[in-house]
């Protein structure tokens, strides 16, 4: 796993890079993403997807957390 070079908000002992995965419909994977709250679904297509969610994960006390976003 890589390490993210941050600490743990609960343990502080340091956190690994992990994806967090959207299994859809037919078990297809899907990366998990955001849009903005204002957003309106557009018939048929979804939201307009601002980003993709980061997020890591402690492996001395199993914390995940959702540190910040990547925008596309």
């Amino acid at each position: 796993m890589n390490k993210t070079g941050r600490k743990c908000i609960e343990c502080g002992q340091e956190t690994y890079a992990i994806q967090v995965i959207d299994r859809g419909q037919q078990n297809i994977h899907y990366d998990l993403v955001y849009a903005a709250a204002e957003s309106k679904s557009k018939s048929g297509k979804g939201h307009e997807v601002v980003g993709k969610i980061n997020a890591e994960s402690c492996n001395n006390c199993g914390r995940v957390t959702l540190p910040g976003a990547l925008n596309d």
